[in-house]
Order: C-alpha cells, then structure tokens, then sequence
C-alpha cells in the first residue's frame, strides 16, 4: 500500500473510533512504526510503496519488510481504535522539551503540569539571584563528572512527591545543576520508571527515588536526624532507597536526604471517586487507577499535604501542587486552615491549575 492510501485508512479507523486529531494520530503511528519521525513523513511520495522507503532494500526482502510494517501499522492503530493512549503505545511523551518513558505504571505527564516546572524554576532563580549562567553549567563538565561536581555543590532541595515517572523532579533538575531532588511515590513499579528516565536524562546522581507514602520516606526538618528510611518502612521501601543512593556521591546525596526542602512539587490523585466512570476512555480503562483517584471529594491528598508539608520546608520554601478544575476554593481554604499564606496560578487556559503556599 502507498502512504497515502495508509494513512487514510488508518485516520479512518481512528475518526470512527471517536479519536480527535485521527490524521495526526495516524501520522504519529505509522512514524512510530517505521522508525522515523513524523515530519519525516512529509519528505516522501505519499504515493509511493511504503516498501520502496520502509525498507530500504530491493526485490523480497523488501516486500517482506513492507508486509511486516504493514501489519505492524494495522495493529498499532487497533490498539489506538481501542483508545489505548498513544503515549502507551510509543511508550514515550515529550514534557518541558525532554522526552520521557512511559508505559501503564505511570500516569502520562500532561502539558499543563509543565506549570509546576516553571513556578519552581522561577522560584529558585528568585532565590539564587538569577539563572546560571552557561559558564556555571559547563563548568561542571559533562556525565558523571558534571552530575558528581553539582551534587556537591547543590545549594537547593527540591522535593518531588507524587513523583509517577518522574517527569517534574527530573525536568527541574535537568534545567537546574545546582539542585538535589528528592522522588517519592507509593508505587514501586511508578519509581523503576522514573529512575529509567532519570538515567535517560543524565541526572541520576541528583535524584534519591524512595518508595512511601507521600513524606513517609523523608526526614521531618524538625526530626533529629536519622535513617531517611521511616522506622516503620517495609524491607521492600528499605531495599529500595539504598539501591537509590548507591553511587559514588551516596555520602553527599545522605546529607541531602537530611536537608530541609527548598520547594516541594507535587500533582497529586485529584478526581473524586464518583467521576472516574466518566473519565474519557483512555484515562479510565489504561492510567492507573492509583494516581488518578483521590476519595470522595477528591482532595483528600491536599488535606494530608498541607498537614504534613510544613514541616519538611525551609521558613521561606515554597509548596506547589496541581489541582484539578474547580478545586481552587477548596484547596485555598485547607491552606488557610493550615496556616499557609496561599495563591493560585493559571495555566495559559486560565484555569486555576496551581495553588502556591508559604509558611506563614
């Protein structure tokens, strides 16, 4: 089959299973599956062969090539006719300019969660005095040398709870050498994601992923110190914070652990439980249930937040955490309740997407 007659078929396919955007969503599919990216797709004949590009080769082996790309086409847009998300697919998603791994552990990073990047970014530049410069990022080298050299000299914890596949943590480091993230989530199988693409991204050295309950894994800053491990932590939590912080900054990255928290990230489970059913197909039937409900009314997470945060923070950290659509009063009267001096921010929709805290 041509190109053309292809992605026509397959936007069909797609359309009719209520898809919005099916022609895109089928370019991105058949790009996948040849290996190739999407713009790619627009430097060749839409009428010719997909063996005559697909393949590469001459005669069979390229016909047998073409029939393998085909078929390989055909079932990936069943599985997107299904409403299996495309990130689930391709097993990849592109957030705050980086590519991230994901699969069906982990929630897929949505693009106004980028929001909880930038707040936090600008915040740490508020209190650094400025961006580094490019001298202060090559300065410390590249690979080990460079993520060895900034852990070092890394004034800034920056928590990340919550932290799914990792994408927030990671982002802020990635764009900030001089900061130490500290990842947890409930979910072991969320973390083995989230310290893949820690490793993607070259910040391994800069992340101690733990496995607990929100700051279940992490020193209160009014704790004498001690294990970062909770007392009560199953072996499992245990095993998985020292094969976290086994490298050779492991003494830096322990110091880190018992270092008040600069900024605290989090997007937390929001929906309540009673709109699940209504939730768009690919959300309800392939994102994990875990990292979308959040009980009746949805801001039970937000209340145990702003219980339990202040306690972790530095006096003039920030706490920042993603809400859902309409939560804003709610969430703004929890922080009040607490004791914190709260704001929202929009997102370039302008909904009220983050409420930012301090300590009162």
């Amino acid at each position: 089959m041509t190109y053309a007659a292809l992605l026509k078929w397959a936007a069909h396919e797609l359309n009719d299973a209520g898809i919005e955007g099916a022609r895109r969503e089928a370019e991105l599919l058949l790009a996948y599956t040849l290996g190739i990216r999407r713009e790619d797709l627009y430097l060749r004949n839409p009428l010719s062969e997909v063996q005559a590009d697909a393949a590469g080769k001459a005669g069979g082996a390229a016909s047998a090539d073409a029939a393998t790309a085909t078929v390989r086409f055909q079932e990936v847009v069943a599985r997107r006719a299904a409403r299996e998300p495309l990130a689930y697919i391709t097993g990849a998603k592109e957030f705050y300019g980086l590519t991230f791994a994901v699969d069906q552990r982990v929630l897929i990073p949505r693009p106004e969660t980028e929001l909880l990047v930038e707040l936090c970014l600008e915040h740490l530049e508020r209190r650094s005095g400025g961006k580094l410069s490019c001298e202060q990022h090559s300065s410390a080298g590249c690979g080990s040398q460079r993520e060895q050299y900034s852990v070092a000299h890394a004034p800034f914890v920056v928590a990340d709870i919550c932290t799914g596949s990792g994408a927030v943590g990671i982002a802020v480091a990635v764009n900030r050498p001089d900061v130490s993230v500290l990842a947890s989530d409930i979910s072991a199988a969320a973390l083995e994601v989230a310290a893949g693409n820690a490793q993607r991204h070259g910040v391994s050295e800069r992340i101690v992923f733990a496995q607990g309950d929100l700051f279940a894994p992490w020193k209160s800053a009014q704790s004498s110190p001690s294990s970062p491990s909770p007392p009560n932590a199953g072996d499992g939590d245990r095993h998985l914070m020292d094969r976290a912080i086994n490298h050779p900054t492991k003494c830096v990255m322990n110091r880190i652990v018992d270092h008040p928290m600069d900024v605290i990230l989090c997007n937390p489970p929001y929906i309540p439980q009673y709109e699940i059913a209504t939730l768009q197909p690919e959300v309800r039937d392939y994102e994990p249930r875990q990292a979308l409900e959040a009980g009746a009314d949805g801001l039970a997470f937000y209340r145990r937040l702003l219980s339990q945060a202040g306690t972790f923070l530095n006096q003039d950290g920030l706490l920042l955490m993603e809400i859902g659509y309409g939560q804003q009063d709610a969430v703004l009267r929890m922080a009040h309740e607490n004791g914190w001096k709260a704001s929202t921010i929009p997102d370039l929709a302008g909904i009220a997407r983050v409420v930012a805290a301090q300590r009162v």
